[in-house]
């Protein structure tokens, strides 16, 4: 079974935020949250692709299930 921790190493490998092998990697990255509202171009396309990754945990509510066994390849 897939761990949360592996699941999140191979998304930041995909996206080369991690190195693998040598190949790829940052010194550091930025997380653009739903909240944030950035003006750079660039800055626009790392949220975009970070955005499928957040988790809304409400406050009064349930978390979404089916969402969280997506976001984790639990499903």
């Amino acid at each position: 079974m897939p761990t949360l921790y592996d699941s999140v190493l191979q998304r930041l490998i995909k996206h080369k935020i991690l190195s693998s092998k040598g190949e790829g990697g940052k010194r550091a990255i930025r997380i653009y949250p739903p909240w944030d509202t950035p003006t750079s171009l660039q800055a626009q396309k790392t949220q975009t692709w970070q955005l499928k990754y957040f988790l809304n945990i409400p406050v009064n509510e349930p978390i979404d299930i089916s969402r969280t066994n997506v976001l984790y390849d639990l499903e």
